[in-house]
């Protein structure tokens, strides 16, 4: 496998990309993990930094659900949605990528420099086999409904 580049990324920036696999870049990951001191992912070389942002953000789409409309009908993540709502803090965030899934990102990315495992997001050791499936296909089928606008029963 090639190893991965800045160039990889396609940072969603709050327009709805059709080809985005990243809510956050290598300078903004960074940044937030330069303030808190957390030395393995200044440690971690690009390539491994790059997969670990899109891994984050595959964990992010698949792990939550997310309320609202789309932005576009042809936008590869969640985020920006069309719909205004607000945060707990009543701060808008409608046509924009929220802090806190950006800060959600960097630290599921830096989980995945750490563990050093393309699967590492997606572990919950804390539940069985049976009950997470189980509880997976509930989630999703709730989660579809609500994109296509229905109510969902789980």
């Amino acid at each position: 496998m090639a190893d991965l580049t800045s160039g990889d990324l396609e940072v969603e920036n709050g327009t709805g990309l059709v080809n985005a696999n990243s809510y956050a870049g290598l300078v903004a990951a960074a940044s937030y993990h330069n303030l808190r001191c957390n030395t393995e992912w200044a440690d971690a070389d690009e390539s491994d930094q790059v997969a670990a942002l899109i891994r984050g953000t595959d964990y992010l789409e698949r792990r939550w659900c997310f309320l609202g409309t789309r932005f576009t009908d042809t936008q590869k993540l969640w985020f920006p949605i069309a719909s205004l709502f607000y945060d707990a803090r009543g701060v808008e965030v409608g046509e924009t990528v929220p802090i806190q899934i950006e800060e959600s990102l960097y630290e599921y990315a830096l989980r995945a420099v750490i563990d050093g495992s393309r699967t590492s997001c997606s572990r919950t050791p804390s539940r069985t086999p049976a009950a997470s499936s189980k509880r997976s296909s509930r989630r999703s089928a709730l989660c579809s409904s609500r994109r296509n606008g229905t109510p969902g029963a789980a």
